[in-house]
């Protein structure tokens, strides 16, 4: 059986060359399948199939499961294919999941038999969100003496991709503790544990540490972090940034004492973000990214990529659920 991954791309420049992209990158080959025009950009379907050789396993729910070290290498290749049409024109790339993600090649009736008597896949993984806070602008007098963090802030806001914003947030932390990288970890952790909204040391060292150093430095070990790796954290980084901007009682300082005088109305409760917390009863801003099954990227369900698909393609999409336990009450 073959399992075939597809992945879309949107580019806000592509020549015809680039359209007709078919190559193989480690043994895997990438085909451009599809395309689109949409508003001032070109969106690209691309397919990657890959043998499997061992018999795929069932959830409780008679549905699929994909052995994730397939897809990581579907997802490296076909990301590689992106980021050459992204060098060679030059151009901006936002890479999506299509609905399917994933869809089938049985070598024979018995595999296809198999496939009939399941419940197809769900292609929806755990979703990250994030909170676009209310602060009354009686705030303001309270952060008259760290306009540097604010300028922090704003430049992680005005940041289109997770990237950017991740590493404008770390020079946020690193400009209130007056402190960077590793040494930051547990004043920071320890400053934030106080907040009661479900942050831990695990989790601050997962972003100053785990990730922030091959995200920021390429040079010795053979993996570095792109986009696909920092995108879970950066809601839940930017929420940690307001509380320091606004709670933090000494400002560029290692001291980890805190005033009172913000508590937002909402938030996430746990690294992953699929569980919030409510802290009154006013509308909270939440906003949520859909991931697909993987974890991998956004789920993009704007284009309708059936009349793309070969028709030896077999596809059963078992329901659209998000998976996680969205809310809790109190921080």
């Amino acid at each position: 059986m073959q399992i075939v991954r597809l992945v879309m791309a949107s580019f806000d420049r592509l020549s015809n060359n680039c359209i007709k992209l078919d190559t193989e990158i480690d043994n895997l080959k990438v085909s451009i399948i599809g395309q689109k025009e949409m508003d001032k950009s070109f969106l690209l379907l691309f397919k990657c199939q890959t043998d499997i050789t061992n018999l795929l396993e069932l959830n409780d729910l008679n549905e699929i499961i994909i052995p994730r070290e397939v897809i990581t290498r579907t997802d490296t290749v076909i990301e590689s294919a992106i980021n050459l049409i992204s060098v060679f024109e030059h151009s901006k790339r936002i890479i999506s999941s299509p609905l399917p993600p994933v869809a089938f090649i049985p070598d024979n009736d018995e595999e296809r038999k198999w496939l009939d008597s399941t419940q197809g896949f769900n292609p929806l993984g755990v979703p990250i969100i994030g909170v676009r806070f209310k602060l009354d602008l009686s705030l303001q007098e309270y952060v008259q003496d760290r306009f540097d963090g604010i300028a922090l802030i704003a430049e992680a806001n005005a940041q289109d991709h997770p990237a950017g914003s991740f590493h404008e947030l770390i020079r946020f932390f690193e400009r209130a503790f007056t402190l960077s990288s590793t040494a930051l970890v547990t004043p920071l952790g320890n400053f934030l544990e106080q907040s009661n909204q479900g942050f831990t040391l695990a989790e601050i060292q997962k972003w100053l540490v785990d990730i922030r150093h091959p995200a920021t430095h390429a040079d010795r070990k053979e993996y570095f972090v792109l986009e696909r790796g920092i995108r879970p954290v950066v809601h839940r980084m930017t929420q940690a940034a307001y509380d320091v901007l606004l709670n933090k009682l000494e400002w560029r300082s290692s001291r980890v004492s805190r005033r009172e005088i913000w508590k937002p109305e909402g938030g996430t409760a746990i690294p992953s973000g699929s569980k919030v917390f409510l802290t009154t009863k006013t509308p909270v801003n939440f906003q949520a990214t859909i991931m697909d099954a993987f974890d991998s990227y956004p789920v993009n369900a704007h284009f309708g990529i059936e009349n793309f698909l070969d028709k030896n393609l077999w596809f059963k999409q078992s329901r659209l659920q998000s998976k996680g336990n969205p809310i809790t009450n109190g921080a």
